[in-house]
C-alpha cells in the first residue's frame, strides 16, 4: 500500500478539521460505544450478583448540566449519590454505585460544590428540591445490596437491565460508522 499525496485536493481549513476535529470526533464516538457495550455487559453480569442487606452510610446530591445551546436552555439532573457497606464472610466493603455500570460515567456527575453560579441558586430547581427530600432520613436505613461472588468489594444497589445503556451504544455506532464512513471516502484517493 502506498500513500500519494498528489491526490489529496481539499483545502487548509478542510484538511486542519479532517486531521484535528475527525480523529477526536471518533475517539468520542466510539468511546460512547464501547462504554455502552461494557457498561451493558456489566448490568447482565450483576443480574447474577448475590443479594445481601446492607447499610446505607451517606448519601449526597450531584448535578449534570444539559443543553446550553443557541435554542436550547440549560437545564440540570440532580441525582442521589448514595454510599452504602456490606459485610461479605465478615469483610466489611463499601460502595457507591447503584447499577453496575455507575463507575463508567462517575466523572459526568459533579458535586453541589462545583455548580455554576452564573446560573443562580440551585435550591429552587424543583428537580432539586424533590432529590433534597429523598435524602433525609436515609442514612442508616437498610438496603439490599447486590454484590460480585467472585469479587465481594464491587456492588450494586439495582441489578435490573437498564434500557438507557442502549443510548451510548446506539449514538457511538451511528456517530462512529459515519465518521469512519466520511474518513474512508476522504482518504481513499490517496491511497494507492
Amino acid at each position: 500500500m502506498n500513500i500519494n499525496l498528489n491526490n489529496w485536493n481539499l483545502d487548509t481549513v478542510p484538511t486542519i478539521f479532517f486531521c484535528i476535529v475527525l480523529p477526536l470526533s471518533l475517539y468520542f464516538a466510539y468511546w460512547l460505544f464501547i462504554s455502552g457495550v461494557i457498561g451493558a455487559i456489566r448490568i447482565l453480569k450483576s443480574k447474577h450478583w448475590t443479594p445481601i442487606i446492607g447499610k446505607i452510610t451517606d448519601s449526597e446530591i450531584r448535578f449534570m448540566k444539559f443543553g446550553g445551546g443557541a435554542d436550547d436552555p440549560v437545564s440540570f439532573n440532580f441525582v442521589l449519590k448514595r454510599t452504602y457497606s456490606y459485610v461479605v464472610n465478615g469483610e466489611n466493603h463499601i460502595s457507591n454505585q447503584a447499577i453496575a455500570s455507575d463507575s463508567l460515567y462517575e466523572k459526568q456527575f459533579k458535586p453541589m460544590s462545583k455548580f455554576p453560579k452564573k446560573y443562580g441558586d440551585y435550591k429552587t430547581d424543583p428537580n432539586y428540591l424533590e432529590t433534597e427530600k429523598n435524602i433525609k432520613n436515609m442514612i442508616g436505613r437498610p438496603i439490599t445490596v447486590y454484590y460480585n461472588p467472585n469479587k465481594p468489594e464491587i456492588a450494586c444497589l439495582e441489578n435490573k437491565f437498564q434500557k438507557e445503556i442502549f443510548l451510548p451504544i446506539i449514538m457511538g455506532l451511528l456517530f462512529g460508522g459515519g465518521l469512519t464512513f466520511l474518513a474512508y471516502y476522504i482518504v481513499k484517493p490517496i491511497i494507492e
